[in-house]
């Protein structure tokens, strides 16, 4: 299992276009191999999507999609993390 992550680390890693096993170890707080499983699946619906695949990335769209991320949520709590102001 690799650590939990905070909300602004989380954003970090939305905010690139491309996600790594590595990634999504850090995102879905699974293991390597649980990793690997959950990126060949992911790579697999962008396969029949007719998504372009890079080799040993998947689109970190579809890896939010996947763990059922709620972004608005996680991008107010990273900028409450950050000390700023929220109007929601």
């Amino acid at each position: 299992m690799t650590k939990s992550i905070t909300a602004s680390e989380l954003v970090k890693l939305m905010n690139n276009v491309w996600s790594s096993t590595k990634d999504i170890q850090r995102i879905g707080h699974v293991g390597a191999n649980r990793a690997y499983e959950i990126r060949n699946e992911i790579r697999n619906q962008m396969m029949d999507d007719g998504q372009f695949v890079p080799r040993y990335m998947v689109a970190t769209e579809y890896v939010i999609k996947y763990f059922n991320i709620d972004e608005k949520k996680i991008r107010k709590n990273a900028l409450l993390e950050a000390g700023g102001v929220c109007n929601e």
